[in-house]
């Protein structure tokens, strides 16, 4: 039971992780198409 509470948890945080890296690329490539228009950077 622990086991599966623990993976659980690693589950979360790593979904989690994901979100914010996918947020921090978004706002990323918001503000360089700001500053360069039609610029998109990967």
């Amino acid at each position: 039971v622990v086991r599966s509470v623990a993976g659980f948890a690693t589950l979360q945080l790593y979904a989690l992780g994901l979100l914010v890296g996918a947020c921090a690329v978004v706002v990323h490539r918001t503000r360089t198409d700001n500053k360069q228009p039609g610029g998109d950077l990967a």
